[in-house]
């Protein structure tokens, strides 16, 4: 797991105390699963976009969806125990927090290696992180900030430096106030390092593809509303949309950026239906079966209007970006403008929105917010 090895250099705090084996029949079951077609289809673009073969790209994403859901479920029940997971097609891992309930670690031994460490669960991982990017949002002579955080608490801030303040970059780079000051925000638990940058390191793609209000972006997937149509895309997606695949349309509810980028347009009447459907490819659609929220190591696929349908995998949680936070980011840069709002999605289970891009780790990886947020704003992803 890339931040948990992360986390084994940088704290001995988080080394692991107790864990359990995943035990052969949860590895048979997992060996023992089908894709379906879409899952099939999607294997082929992930290996051409990934550069493996097809027979790995197909066998890396054998169990990922069921492995998903019972990320879901473990997260809704056991919020404060809850740290992280990644999927491993050969082992995958759920991390939970010191004194975890052995009914959470009996349900998570069902598909998984359970991993217990001292370190700060999910939710305050997330609150740290998000206090962390507004502050140094509010900084004097910054231009964009991306902030994350690895489960060992430790978060990391890369900060773009106005064009008029790069003369002064020396002297930031070698000043420990913003750093000092940005550490008073958080708990210690949460230790902060900023690095200072002059590069462009992230942006939200609202620029050219179909035309989704005045900012021309993609619409992501129908969903249903107290017995309304409506339709998810990006919350920096245009707000003033009257017309939607021929429907007339206004808008519901825009998410709190701390919580993602995300809105939701409903149709004016009842008239109007949702379908189950949804562009995967240029001129092709598919039926939605389910949603799930996106669980790191996973592969996953967009589209959108610029770029199409490519493929990679989920890289990191927990990102900030551009002034949102509780973002997700893939391994690779596989979108471009125009795709903000589009449908990140497994075969046929939606898993989020698309955002933009930004710098994580020192390279440019796409940007999205999980399906989950859908709910939160009083949405049901329409599925057949």
């Amino acid at each position: 797991m890339g931040a948990l090895s992360g986390a084994f250099v940088f704290s001995i705090a988080i080394t692991p105390v107790w864990a359990t084996s995943l035990g052969g029949a949860a590895s048979e079951k997992i060996s023992s699963m089908d894709l379906t077609l879409e899952e099939t289809e999607d294997a082929l673009v992930y290996a051409r976009d990934t550069g493996v073969s097809v027979e790995r790209a197909e066998k890396e994403m054998t169990g990922q969806e069921d492995f998903a859901v019972l990320v879901d479920e473990m997260r809704e029940k056991y919020t404060s125990d809850f740290v992280d997971a990644e999927w491993k097609s050969s082992s995958p891992e759920i991390i939970l927090k010191t004194g975890a309930p052995k009914t959470a670690i009996d349900l998570g031994t069902e598909l998984a290696d359970v991993i217990i460490l001292d370190a700060p669960n999910e939710v305050e991982r997330l609150k740290a992180t998000e206090t962390v990017h507004k502050s140094a949002q509010n900084l004097d002579g910054m231009e964009n900030v991306v902030t994350y955080a690895d489960i060992s608490g430790e978060i990391s801030v890369l900060a773009q430096i106005e064009a008029s303040s790069k003369k002064s970059l020396r002297s930031l780079s070698n000043s420990s106030d913003v750093q000092n000051s940005l550490n008073e925000e958080v708990p210690k638990e949460f230790p902060v390092t900023v690095s200072f940058v002059t590069d462009n390191i992230g942006e939200v793609e609202i620029r050219g593809g179909r035309a989704y209000g005045n900012k021309h972006c993609t619409a992501a997937f129908s969903l249903t509303i107290a017995g309304y149509a409506a339709v998810s895309t990006a919350e920096h997606c245009s707000n003033n949309v009257t017309r939607y695949d021929g429907a007339d349309v206004q808008k519901y509810k825009s998410l709190a950026r701390a919580k993602g980028d995300a809105r939701i347009v409903r149709a004016k009447t009842k008239t109007y239906k949702a379908t189950n459907t949804f562009r995967f490819d240029n001129s092709r659609d598919r039926i939605a079966t389910g949603a799930s929220n996106p669980v790191n190591g996973s592969a996953i696929c967009k589209y959108g209007i610029t770029t199409g349908y490519n493929c990679s995998k989920v890289y990191k949680s927990g990102i900030c970006s551009s002034g949102y936070c509780n973002l997700h980011a893939a391994e690779k840069y596989i979108s471009k403008a125009g795709d903000s709002g589009g449908p990140w999605f497994s075969g046929s289970v939606a898993k989020g929105i698309h955002h933009g891009v930004a710098t994580i780790d020192g390279k440019s990886r796409s940007l999205f917010t999980r399906i989950g947020v859908v709910k939160d704003m009083g949405g049901t992803v329409k599925v057949k």
